[in-house]
């Protein structure tokens, strides 16, 4: 259950309400790439250990670890199946936060190329 954190800023002490604690919780959790990626897999559904495994290529110690944290953090809930530990996200937040960040990834690598094809000037690069 979270409850409100106190943190220290510049030698005093700030609390932070429940919300607020909550999101930097889930910020931290999202902060590490495999973390992410995790999240990301299972934003189109829950998955089994082997199969975010394999989706990642990764070893089952390091998603395990990952999938610890995001646990912890109230990130991903479990269910058992049989003698699998299936993963999906816990809340409808999370994946509005997911679903933000990739859109605006997505715009942002858009207006990217745009962006690298302007001159110091601020008129577009014309190649011969």
């Amino acid at each position: 259950m979270m409850t409100n954190r106190t943190v220290l800023l510049n030698d005093s002490e700030f609390e932070l309400d429940r919300p607020t604690s909550r999101m930097v919780c889930i910020y931290h959790a999202l902060s590490h790439p495999v973390r992410l990626t995790i999240c990301k897999c299972l934003l189109v559904g829950p998955l089994s250990v082997s199969q975010i495994c394999e989706r990642l290529e990764l070893k089952q110690y390091v998603v395990s670890q990952q999938l610890a944290v995001l646990r912890n953090s109230d990130v991903v809930v479990t269910k058992r199946v049989s003698r699998n530990v299936i993963y999906s996200l816990r809340s409808e937040a999370v994946r509005r936060i997911l679903r933000v960040s990739i859109t605006n990834t997505k715009i942002e690598e858009a207006l990217l190329p745009s962006e690298t094809n302007k001159n110091a000037g601020g008129f577009a690069k014309v190649d011969p």
